[in-house]
C-alpha cells in the first residue's frame, strides 16, 4: 500500500499534478458511490488532467491506517477518506473538507466535479495547523493531539467490534447492528468537527498571546465499553 502511495506522489511530482489518495472499502456504500463517480467521463478527464490517483481498499481496516497517519490523521475516521496532497511537501491541502466524502453517496455528480475542479486552485486550499516557533501554540496542539489519539483508539476498538458484523450479509446481521453502528458513527463524525474547532481555538488564542485552558468535548461511552 505505501509503495503505491510513494509511486503516486512521485508521478505527481514528475507531472506537476496534485496527488489524490483515497482510502475506501468495498463494504462501504459511500466508497462505492465515489468510485463509481470517478468513472464518469467528465470527472475522469478532470482527475486525469490534474491529479495522480491512488485508490486504496482498506478492507476491514487491515490496511491504510499507516497511510492516514502519514498524512496527519491518527486513524481512519471515515470511508472514504479523500486526501488531496501537494506532492512536493506531502502536505494535505483539503484537510478542511476531506471528511465530507464519508457522505459521498449523498453528494451529487455536479458537486463532485465542482469540488475536484475547485480544490486544485490554491485559493481553495488550506494547510494543516502547525506551531512554528510559538511554544504556546505548540503546547495546545500537542494537547489536542493527545486527545485525538485517545479518541482514535476508541474508534479503532469500535471497528474491531463492528468488523464481524460488516463481514455478514445484510440479512445475517443481528437487529442490534444498526444501533451499534450509529454509536460508532456518532463519535467518528463529532471528533472530526471538534478537532477543527479546537485547533482554530488554539490558533486564535496563541495569536492573542492568551494561555487558555482548552475545553474538550465529552463523548458518550459506547455500549461495549
Amino acid at each position: 500500500v505505501m509503495r503505491d502511495v510513494d509511486a503516486t506522489l512521485a508521478k505527481a511530482r514528475k507531472n506537476d499534478k496534485l496527488a489524490l489518495v483515497i482510502l475506501g472499502a468495498d463494504w462501504c456504500h459511500d466508497s462505492r458511490a465515489l468510485a463509481s463517480r470517478l468513472k464518469d467521463p467528465k470527472l475522469k478527464t478532470l482527475i486525469d488532467e490534474n491529479y495522480e490517483t491512488a485508490i486504496i481498499d482498506v478492507d476491514f481496516f487491515d490496511y491504510g491506517v499507516d497511510v492516514a497517519q502519514r498524512f496527519g490523521q491518527q486513524t481512519i475516521f471515515a470511508t472514504p477518506t479523500v486526501f488531496v496532497i501537494d506532492p512536493e511537501t506531502e502536505t494535505v491541502v483539503n484537510g478542511h473538507t476531506m471528511h465530507r466524502w464519508r457522505d459521498a453517496d449523498a453528494i451529487s455528480m455536479e458537486d463532485t466535479i465542482s469540488y475536484f475542479d475547485q480544490i486544485r486552485d490554491e485559493d481553495n486550499q488550506t494547510t494543516p495547523v502547525t506551531a512554528g516557533r510559538d511554544p504556546l501554540l505548540a503546547r495546545m496542539l500537542a494537547e489536542i493531539r493527545s486527545f485525538e489519539k485517545k479518541q482514535s483508539r476508541r474508534i479503532e476498538e469500535g471497528f474491531s467490534v463492528m468488523v464481524p458484523y460488516l463481514k455478514m450479509s445484510r440479512s445475517e446481521r443481528p437487529k442490534e447492528f444498526y444501533s451499534l453502528w450509529m454509536e460508532l458513527r456518532g463519535l467518528r463524525y463529532n471528533i472530526t468537527r471538534d478537532l477543527v474547532s479546537l485547533r482554530q481555538r488554539a490558533v486564535d488564542s496563541a495569536k492573542e498571546g492568551k494561555d487558555i485552558t482548552l475545553v474538550y468535548p465529552v463523548y458518550n461511552s459506547f455500549s461495549w465499553e
